[in-house]
This record gives C-alpha cells, sequence and structure tokens, in this order.
C-alpha cells in the first residue's frame, strides 16, 4: 500500500519520543539512467500538546528500518490514547518549512498540501479512498468519529515514495483542536541528505 509524506506525517506528528536515523542519497540506474534516492538522516519527533487535556496522545512510536531507504518499505507500530470521542469539526494546522541556509522558510498552502490550515479534518480524510489495512485492523480507522479507547497497531509495512524530497532540513508541526479544545499536537524534524 501507498503512504504520503502528509499521511505519515499525521501518523507521527502528536509524539515524544525522538529517533534518529542516518542515512544517504543511493544512486540507482532505471532504464539506462541513473536517479539519486534520497536517504532521511536524521529523524525525531515529540508530542507538543498537554498531556493533561489533549484529546489524543501517542504513547509510543517506532519506525524502521534504520536507515530508511526512500522510496521503500517502511515500518510503523504506534499506540495511540483517545481519552473521549473525537467527531467533526476537527480544526487543525499544519505548518511545513523547509531550513534554507540558518533560515525556516514556511510552505505555502496549496490546495490541501503544505502549511495549510483545516476548517475540518474529518472532511479531509474523507479523501482516502482506502484506508491501509494494518489502520483499519487496529481498530483506529481513517474516517471520524474517532472513539475513545487504547489503539495498537503492531508492526505494519507501508511503502513510501518520497524520491522528489530535495535534500535538507524539515520541520512540521500539527495541532487540532475539537470544539476549541486542544486534541493534540505534533512535532516532526525531518533531514534528507545527497
Amino acid at each position: 500500500m501507498k503512504i504520503s509524506l502528509v499521511l505519515l506525517e499525521c501518523i507521527l506528528v502528536a509524539l515524544g519520543v525522538t529517533a534518529k536515523n542516518v542515512f544517504n542519497f543511493e544512486v540507482i540506474k532505471e532504464n539506462n539512467k541513473t536517479q539519486r534516492i534520497p536517504k532521511l538522516t536524521t529523524f525525531s519527533w515529540k508530542d507538543c500538546s498537554d498531556p493533561s487535556s489533549a484529546v489524543m496522545v501517542v504513547e509510543s512510536l517506532d519506525i524502521t528500518p534504520d536507515p530508511i531507504v526512500t522510496p521503500g518499505a517502511l515500518f510503523v507500530a504506534i499506540g495511540l490514547m483517545v481519552k473521549g470521542d473525537v467527531f467533526a469539526p476537527i480544526q487543525a494546522d499544519l505548518l511545513l518549512y523547509k531550513k534554507v541556509d540558518d533560515t525556516w522558510v514556511k510552505f505555502p498552502c496549496l490546495g490541501i498540501l503544505g502549511s495549510c490550515h483545516y476548517d475540518d479534518l474529518c472532511q479531509v480524510l474523507t479523501l482516502i479512498s482506502s484506508c491501509p489495512d494494518p489502520i483499519v485492523q487496529s481498530g483506529i480507522g481513517c474516517q471520524c468519529p474517532f472513539k475513545a479507547g487504547t489503539y495498537t497497531m503492531p508492526k505494519s509495512e507501508f511503502d513510501i515514495d518520497a524520491a522528489a524530497v530535495a535534500a535538507g532540513d524539515y520541520h512540521a508541526v500539527g495541532n487540532a483542536t475539537l470544539m476549541g479544545k486542544p486534541a493534540f499536537c505534533l512535532d516532526l524534524y525531518l533531514s534528507f541528505s545527497e
């Protein structure tokens, strides 16, 4: 199954442990053309929400292999606590940055990609045509509402295609509210090298 970098951010953006992976670009030949494939050199995340008031808390996250090679297989295991039922509308903000020299430059919002405000994240989730089996089997699902409970997705494989990601440092912050109250917050750093 394919999972976009944006969906991966949604999975990762509410966490509080750091993982580091060291990678380099890999050169492959396909149809007699040489292509540079980015490799992730640094990855870290933290749950930036207040655990006493957040509705959703990521309790554990494990991402392998180390190093992560893109495109390729990514294995994700996650533990998620949903403290109360989560239903529409979920307002969310996703901020995406790329470091240029010593300055973090914010990506613009293009449609539903980039640094965007979402009036209702549940509406965005309806664009997912097929929820990946591991997410369905864990009981989390890809559509609102999300029922209160503790959810565990065991180590599951996803195919990722991030070959179009340029080398550099990236920062993403996802923050959501439910009825004006904090729902979750995830802070993510990624570095791709040549």
